[in-house]
């Protein structure tokens, strides 16, 4: 009886506790011309377990795992928005390249959290 408890219990632990980081490259977002300012590098996160992000920031937490990647644009309007604020600009004028995604998924495949980060600009052409 003892021994079908821990066994059982340890295996929930190894379910929970293990995770696997996995990283996506993105298309840049927004078009890049002659006349665009490089800002810099930008970092967002979202989700749980967010212990890899070398700012030390307070991720968004969820309360639960995600079943599936987020789609794109999702990254792509978090990094706007941070990079908006970071560099005091309007985030309609920043454009992303090199993104880069690093998912934080369970051992079950669902999604616990992710950091995203590209290099922002800013594109005095660009109106939304």
């Amino acid at each position: 009886m003892i021994r079908s408890l821990l066994t059982s219990v340890s295996l929930l632990l190894l379910l929970t506790a293990c995770a696997n980081h996995s990283t996506l490259l993105l298309p840049a977002a927004g078009t890049w011309t002659s006349d665009t300012v490089l800002l810099g590098l930008v970092v967002a996160c979202r989700g749980g377990n967010m212990d890899f992000s070398e700012h030390h920031e307070e991720c968004n937490q969820w309360p639960l795992s995600i079943p599936s990647l987020p789609h794109p644009e999702i990254h792509h309007a978090e990094l706007r928005a941070k990079a908006a604020q970071q560099y005091q600009t309007d985030a309609a004028t920043i454009v992303l390249k090199d993104v880069q995604v690093l998912y934080n998924t369970e051992l079950v495949g669902t999604i616990r959290g992710w950091k995203a980060s590209a290099i922002a600009g800013k594109n005095p052409l660009t109106t939304k």
